[in-house]
């Protein structure tokens, strides 16, 4: 029999699936951050509605809480789950934050309604498939 056939194997890859999606958005968000101070230090007199420094923090804390959550996850541990549950509702408020906040051009508020679906399936994602009974049993 294939690994993959019996059902606690199957829903492990799952959990490793969404373990990579999350390495995913630590790696991207550190790279955010590296941008940003390599900006920060090239454009210091940038016009800008919020520091370099809020956006290059807010950046590295979302990369730290994703990394953490994509370790649990990798280990099969209870705590990944968890931390991957709040990483992924503690993001999506503090970019809705921001945009809500501190965007200040026409278009990027155009741009609310694309980005709210993508937000919502996210969440949806994220919480449903770790609410799921069976991948309950695979991080116990």
């Amino acid at each position: 029999m294939l690994w993959f056939r019996k059902p606690s194997n199957c829903w492990r890859a799952w959990v490793t699936g969404l373990a990579l999606l999350m390495l995913v958005l630590a790696l991207a968000n550190l790279l955010r951050t590296v941008v940003a101070i390599a900006y920060w230090r090239r454009l210091p007199q940038l016009p800008m509605t919020v520091s370099w420094l809020y956006l290059a923090g807010g950046w590295f804390f979302w990369a730290v809480a994703f990394g953490i959550g994509a370790s649990g996850l990798f280990r099969f541990r209870v705590w990944g789950r968890w931390a991957t549950l709040m990483a992924a509702a503690g993001y999506t408020v503090h970019m809705w934050f921001n945009r809500l906040c501190f965007e200040v051009s026409a278009s990027a508020h155009q741009s609310w309604g694309g980005q709210a679906v993508r937000s919502g399936v996210f969440l949806t994602v994220v919480w449903v498939f770790l609410n799921w009974r069976s991948v309950k049993k695979v991080l116990e």
